[in-house]
């Protein structure tokens, strides 16, 4: 089943980042295999995203969103990953295990799989995925 939501979602990526985006879903698919994958949308694109958490905004709303989010843009590939732990993004806190990245308070952007350190990412998204 994943497999197939992956390929549906690979049809709409740029050719240029194709390749880094079936490899690292196949990476986080393999790590994670319990974890529900389904298309997003949001924000004017589509994401492939895993699992599914709920978070509330200041405004007393409620949202449904995923746990690991990949999509890719012009420039770069992006993992969402959610979490906050003592009022700071998870990704802040693993910024320095990440690899050569760029990040912001729920992305890490990069341009080749091989700009990700995967065991910082692995306890990255272990963590976000048990404060889901």
């Amino acid at each position: 089943m994943s497999r197939s939501i992956i390929s549906q979602y690979l049809k709409q990526v740029d050719n240029r980042w194709q390749l880094t985006i079936e490899q690292l879903s196949l990476v986080i698919t393999t790590w994670y295999p319990d974890l529900q994958i389904k298309i997003w949308s949001s924000m004017g694109y589509e994401i492939l995203g895993w699992g599914q958490t709920t978070y509330r905004l200041s405004s007393g709303k409620v949202n449904q969103w995923f746990i690991l989010g990949l999509a890719d843009h012009k420039r770069y590939c992006s993992l969402y990953v959610g979490g906050w732990e003592n009022q700071q993004s998870l990704i802040e806190r693993y910024q320095s295990k990440l690899g050569r990245v760029k990040i912001g308070k729920a992305c890490i952007n990069f341009s080749s799989l091989d700009d990700l350190d995967l065991e910082g990412l692995k306890l990255l998204i272990d963590r976000a995925v048990r404060l889901s």
